[in-house]
Parts: C-alpha cells; sequence; structure tokens
C-alpha cells in the first residue's frame, strides 16, 4: 500500500507527502520500529495526510475531470495503511 501511494503520490507531483512516505516505508523495510510511529504519525493534526486532496488549486499535474477519482484512490489508500500500520504496532506492543 506504500508503495501504491508513494507512486500516485509522485504521478501528481505531491513531493513532500512522497518522500515522508518512502523514509516510513524504508524503515519498516528494516524492521524499525520507528517507521510504524513516524507512518501513523503523519494523520493526526492539521496538515496532516488525512487533509491532503490532490487538485490543481494545490499545485498537483491532474485534470479536473480525475481529480475525484484519483482522491477516491489516495483515500481508500490512506484509510487501509492506517488500519494495517496501527494493527501491526498494537501487535508488536503486545509483545
Amino acid at each position: 500500500m506504500l508503495d501504491q501511494t508513494i507512486e500516485l503520490l509522485d504521478r501528481y507531483e505531491e513531493a513532500h507527502w512522497s518522500r515522508r512516505l518512502g523514509k516510513a516505508k524504508k524503515r519498516i523495510e528494516n524492521r524499525d520500529f520507528s517507521g510504524l510511529t513516524y507512518l501513523l504519525n503523519a494523520y493526526g493534526g492539521m496538515g496532516s495526510l488525512n487533509d491532503l486532496g490532490i487538485h490543481p488549486l494545490n499545485g498537483h499535474k491532474i485534470d479536473d475531470n480525475e481529480v475525484t477519482a484519483v482522491n477516491n484512490k489516495l483515500d481508500k489508500l490512506r484509510g487501509r495503511m492506517f488500519e494495517v500500520a496501527d494493527q501491526i504496532r498494537r501487535e508488536v506492543l503486545k509483545e
């Protein structure tokens, strides 16, 4: 899911969140628990990953007719990433 989300963000030139998710992915791949924390922290507060909308008004390279479909896909990926990361975090903390 991280790869799919990073790919989507790169496609529409959303560099900030692509870099942040890329850093989380590298940590997670190295079995560094801080990667999960880093990823989950992206979801909270103002200006969070939850607030991101891919739209030309936000400087993204996207046609107006693609905006709804792309943001629906982003919403699904975002939600599923959070669920999986949170589940893994809870399982690790049980140990």
